[in-house]
Order: structure tokens, then C-alpha cells, then sequence
């Protein structure tokens, strides 16, 4: 029996390793070499199931008998435990031990098993929004403002917006009347993308603060919705067919909904989407190739839909008020193409190590078809599971790779 085959072997004994293991403690299996990981999986299983009694027998017998690795029964637990009444979760384990097959069929039957136990989740109710007055030891007096996602996002693109009309308009009297003065022009700022965002580069926090306060005076907008959303196909057809809920979606300009919040918005007609995008599953959005230096507006619009927010896996700043950024720099050759482009936040768009043959200082945003990732100065890849629909459609292809 070669490596290979016993790693296979000692993998379908998960249970006969947890009891094994009955007594000992996390730190006690990591100082017998455990590798940290699995010593929290073998401690964790080992005080679920042991001391066998008649109420754990079934279970540790339907796990031998399947073979079920520790990572699976690890797994189970994590769903035993979302089970609403805990006098029923051995039912529960039981079940789950004794489903054939490999972890994601496991997962799959876990996932079935849950909603039977718990029976349909209730929809969650609209949050009601609220406004709290703070006063920061570090930045002073301010608001906080609590909503949905969308109404978050609704407020900041007022906010935005009134803080460009304050920017522009003229310079008033006393009296409130125009005093004759030109109204100032913005001043272009250096490396500032010529596609109307320009204005963005001079709006400071004081600025949007004072617009912020000046839109909630006048009451917190209705929402009504402008962006684009990407949704793709076999997620539309879970949508039309009721289980939106199992979907969820990210906007343009930042906001997270269920496929369910998004239809109930077109239903009440406070939703305008005219924008769609075509996605190849593999290869990401359709390219438009150009020699031009900055993305043209269809570009960020597929961006947009595609990426939705800034690709730094720490930052969620929305696409509506990112930069289109080369993953290979246009300096040293990289084409204005959708497959070279990503959406970065101006901070991080100037952060990104552009050059990777320089010594690496912040790590650098790179990609592998839809899969857009930061690579850290030491190489590791760091992702996140931001719902864009490049990840749903990277996850959707995973799990179709596990079942089969």
C-alpha cells in the first residue's frame, strides 16, 4: 500500500480517529504534531461523540460504515448545531451519518435535512432606518446612519451628488441670491480618467459630510433603482421559479439583495433595469478591444456588473466609484481589453504593486479568467467571497465539479 492509498484509508476512518482521540484537548493533539486544523476538527468530533452512549451509538455507527472523513463529520456538526430545537439534533446527526457518499453529497443532504427540521425560514423584515448623533474622541461630532443595503447606498449616491451640485453651483449672498460670479469650473486632476468622474478626486469626507446631513434634512430618499445588476442565467430562472431567496445579488453601486428583495423593488416600480451583460462562463465578459488608455463608459458599465465593487479583497468601496485599473499596466504594454481590466478604489488602485518584477511592497490585484485575486508580497493568493457575479458563477462551477 503506497502513501496515497493509506491517506485514502486513514481519510475514511474519521470516527475511528475521533475516538482515538476521546479525553484529549486541542492544544494536547497540536503538541503530539497534529497541524492546528485538524486538531480543532478531531477535538471538536471527539466531544460530540464520545464516551459512546445510546444516543451517540447510532450515529458513530452509520459514520463508520460510510466512511466518512473528519473534515465530513466536522462539517455535519456545523449544521447539527443550526438545528432550532437541540432535543431533535441527534435525529439530525444520525441522518447525516448515514448518508452514502462523498462530502459534497453529505453537505447536500445536510443542507435538505436542515430545512425539514427547521422548517422555511421566515423572510426577514425590512430593516427600518434609523439615525444616531455620535461624537468620536478622534473625528468629532456625526451621524450614523442604519438601513438596508440599498438605502445605504441610495443616501450616499444623494449625498454624492448634492456634494458635486455644492462644488459647482454658484456662490450665494447673504440673502441667498446668486452674487453674479461665474460658477467655478473643476479643475482637472492629474491621472483623473477622462469619463466624467473627474469631479469625484476633489469631493473630501467634509464635503460629502455636509451633503450627507443637507439629504437627510430632507428626508431619507425613496429608493429607486438606477444600477445595474448582473445576474446570470440559471440564476434568473431560480429567481422567476420563487426561490430567489437562495440567490443573492450585488449591485453596481454596492448594495447586496436576495434575488426576492430584487424582484419585490421592480414590483413596486422603484427599480429601473436596462442594462444587461453577456458573461462567458469561463472566459469572463466579452472583450471590447481598444488602444486608448481609459476604459470607455460600456467598458466600466460590464466591469460594474461583472466585479461590482473594488477587487482588494478588504475593500468594498462600490464599482460606481472606482477606477477601471490595467492589471498589466498600460505603461509597460497592457491593452484597454475587459480581460486586462479590474475595478480598484483610487486608494488602491495607487497601493497596487503595478510592476511585478519591482520588490513587492502592498502585493498586486491578478487574475485567472473570472477569478481576480491580490497577490500578497509573498505570494499567497488572497481572495473573498464578495457575492459579485464573477463569484457566483466561480462558485456555481465548483460545486457542479464536486457533484460529479
Amino acid at each position: 500500500m503506497n502513501p496515497l492509498d493509506q491517506f485514502i484509508e486513514v481519510s475514511g476512518r474519521g470516527i475511528a480517529v475521533a475516538e482515538a482521540a476521546a479525553g484529549l484537548s486541542r492544544h494536547r493533539l497540536i503538541d503530539l504534531g497534529v497541524v492546528p486544523a485538524d486538531a480543532q476538527k478531531i477535538a471538536r468530533v471527539s466531544a460530540v461523540y464520545f464516551p459512546a452512549n445510546r444516543t451517540t451509538s447510532p450515529a458513530i455507527a452509520a459514520a463508520r460504515e460510510n466512511r466518512h472523513s473528519l473534515a465530513t463529520l466536522d462539517m455535519i456538526e456545523n449544521y447539527a448545531r443550526k438545528v432550532t430545537d437541540q432535543r431533535r439534533a441527534w435525529g439530525f446527526r444520525r441522518r447525516a451519518c448515514g448518508t452514502a457518499g462523498n462530502h459534497q453529497a453529505v453537505k447536500e443532504a445536510c443542507e435538505r435535512l436542515l430545512l425539514e427540521f427547521n422548517g422555511p425560514e421566515d423572510p426577514a423584515p425590512e430593516r427600518r432606518a434609523s439615525l444616531r448623533l455620535i461624537n468620536s474622541r478622534t473625528r468629532g461630532p456625526g451621524l450614523i446612519f442604519h438601513g438596508s443595503s440599498t438605502q445605504v447606498s441610495t443616501i450616499y449616491r444623494a449625498a454624492f451628488e448634492q456634494a458635486r451640485q455644492n462644488l459647482t453651483q454658484p456662490a450665494a449672498d447673504a440673502d441667498g441670491t446668486a452674487d453674479g460670479r461665474p460658477a467655478p469650473q473643476p479643475t482637472p486632476q492629474p491621472g483623473a480618467q477622462a469619463d466624467g468622474r473627474a469631479g469625484e478626486a476633489r469631493i473630501d469626507q467634509f464635503d460629502l459630510g455636509e451633503a450627507f446631513a443637507e439629504v437627510l434634512a430632507r428626508g431619507v430618499p425613496e429608493t429607486v433603482y438606477h444600477a445595474g445588476v448582473g445576474i446570470v442565467l440559471d440564476e434568473y430562472t431560480q429567481v422567476l421559479e420563487g426561490d430567489g431567496d437562495e440567490v443573492e445579488l450585488l449591485a453596481s453601486d454596492g448594495a447586496r439583495m436576495t434575488g426576492s428583495e430584487f424582484v419585490r423593488l421592480i414590483l413596486r416600480d422603484r427599480a429601473v433595469v436596462d442594462r444587461a451583460v453577456l458573461v462567458h462562463p469561463v472566459k469572463g465578459p466579452v472583450n471590447l478591444y481598444r488602444l486608448e488608455r481609459f476604459a470607455s463608459p460600456k467598458q466600466r458599465e460590464i466591469l460594474q456588473q461583472v466585479y461590482g465593487v473594488c477587487a482588494h479583497p478588504e475593500c468594498n468601496r462600490p464599482g460606481t466609484y472606482s477606477e477601471a485599473h490595467h492589471k498589466d499596466s498600460f505603461a509597460r504594454g497592457g491593452m484597454t481589453n475587459l480581460d486586462n481590466l479590474v475595478l480598484l478604489c483610487p486608494w488602491h488602485n495607487a497601493a497596487n504593486d503595478d510592476d511585478p518584477d519591482a520588490p513587492a511592497r502592498h502585493g498586486r490585484i491578478e487574475s485567472d479568467g473570472l477569478d481576480v485575486y491580490r497577490r500578497l508580497p509573498g505570494g499567497r493568493r488572497q481572495h473573498d467571497n464578495t457575492p459579485t457575479m464573477a463569484r457566483r458563477i466561480l462558485n456555481a462551477r465548483a460545486e457542479a465539479g464536486a457533484a460529479a
